[in-house]
């Protein structure tokens, strides 16, 4: 609301002082002013989605205008000293008036979702299939809400208006339900939370919304700018399927004091699993992140689980239940998984390619340290493994100061590995 209202102001400004009135300077302006006492607002993600938001929000006006004020050239004749316009109207005004408001919700719902789809996958959230849809549904909604705000925030004032002020609060509260409910239940449906790779996607939608801005600029036809934009991203995306197949991915995910451990490759996973109901939720949107599918392996790493863990599996291994100094072997998709039950804990060993992953739960006494190339840190420092390179949630006591580590790691069993 503080975002909006500075742009208005803006824009009023630049009236009174005989100025035209333009969107992007006013947000430009605004922009300034909020972040002039404090520049770090800028990766503040509300403050980046506003303004994305409203930055396709003029984006698709201005293709309005343009569809409004379009003529067919082609159909220009030279009469002697004049032009004459052509008989034949654009596609767009045949359309019947109803069909024209349709034709511009969807337009400005599909601008604001481009522009802030890079901002939604450059913080690791995920986007909606739903998103146009649902912007046309409920855009009807945003007048009066912002009407019944402004009318409750000035009537509030006046104590002798309080009837008219609960009627207003509860109309608008009317609406703000019907919008979470709307929100809830859309949630629900397939496709409502979709994941992309974060800055290979972002820089795909970057391209494509340059490719749109050059074709409005140069006044490329839609018959023939639509079809190549789409040409772009089906490349795009059939490229980045294709660089991603067989990429096994490594997330560490849920508590830093019991963090789980997610391998996923294409679409199916093992799980190495801590921590309780909270972290089951934090595994289970990972997997959805990650597109899988087919979980073949969960191990319970826990000592002492005081509840289940109850994520669906091709097969299940609780650690506590393992004869002490049992051990396991088993070859899934993503990793060939080691288990070795310990008198006080349990010790995990992970072959991907020519790497190893190790990791621990409780003490694992060996009778001589264990090499391995990553290992995957908890709270408890790993008395009996030497490691090369750390993953972890976040740095532990009994890490040195100067240790850098990563949550996420991506790699090829051939070579090749990227941290996230």
């Amino acid at each position: 609301m503080r975002r909006a209202a500075v742009a208005v102001w803006v824009s009023a400004l630049g009236v009174w002082v005989w100025g035209p009135p333009d969107a992007l300077t006013s947000l430009a302006a605004a922009g300034i002013l909020m972040t002039a006492a404090n520049s770090y607002a800028v990766w503040d993600i509300g403050f980046e989605l506003s303004f994305a938001a409203v930055v396709g929000t003029v984006a698709g006006n201005a293709c309005i205008r343009r569809m409004r004020d379009a003529h067919d050239r082609r159909f220009w004749v030279k009469a002697g000293e004049n032009l004459q316009k052509p008989v034949r109207r654009p596609w767009y005004s045949k359309l019947p008036k109803g069909v024209q408001g349709l034709v511009e919700s969807a337009c400005i719902a599909a601008c604001a979702s481009a522009a802030t789809f890079p901002v939604l996958v450059l913080r690791g959230l995920s986007v909606s299939a739903w998103a146009v849809v649902s912007s046309i549904a409920v855009l009807w909604m945003v007048q009066p809400l912002l009407l019944l705000g402004l009318a409750v925030a000035f009537v509030g004032l006046v104590p002798w208006l309080a009837p008219v002020h609960g009627v207003l609060s509860r109309a608008a509260d009317l609406l703000t339900g019907l919008l979470n409910g709307w929100a809830v239940w859309l949630s629900t449906k397939p496709g409502a939370a979709i994941y992309f790779d974060t800055v290979y996607a972002a820089l795909v939608c970057l391209l494509l919304c340059g490719l749109g801005v050059l074709a409005f600029r140069w006044r490329v036809r839609l018959r023939v700018a639509l079809p190549g934009i789409l040409l772009a991203a089906a490349v795009g995306i059939g490229l980045g399927n294709a660089l991603s197949r067989d990429v096994v991915h490594i997330d560490l995910v849920g508590s830093a004091q019991a963090p789980a451990v997610v391998i996923a490759q294409n679409d199916r996973a093992v799980v190495l699993f801590r921590g309780g109901s909270a972290a089951q939720r934090a595994v289970e949107n990972q997997l959805a992140r990650r597109g899988v599918r087919t979980v073949e392996l969960v191990v319970d790493l826990r000592m002492n689980a005081k509840t289940a863990c109850t994520l669906p599996a091709q097969q299940g291994i609780r650690a506590e239940r393992l004869p002490v100094n049992a051990s396991r072997k088993l070859r899934c998709t993503p990793a060939a998984v080691e288990l070795l039950r310990t008198r006080e804990g349990c010790l995990v060993r992970l072959s991907i390619g020519n790497r190893q992953f190790v990791t621990l739960s409780g003490k694992a006494e060996l009778a001589q340290p264990l090499q391995t190339e990553w290992l995957i840190a908890t709270p408890k420092k790993p008395e009996t493994v030497q490691y090369q390179k750390l993953l972890a949630l976040r740095s532990y006591s009994w890490m040195p100061p100067e240790t850098q580590y990563t949550a996420s790691l991506s790699l090829r069993r051939t070579g090749g590995e990227r941290l996230e």
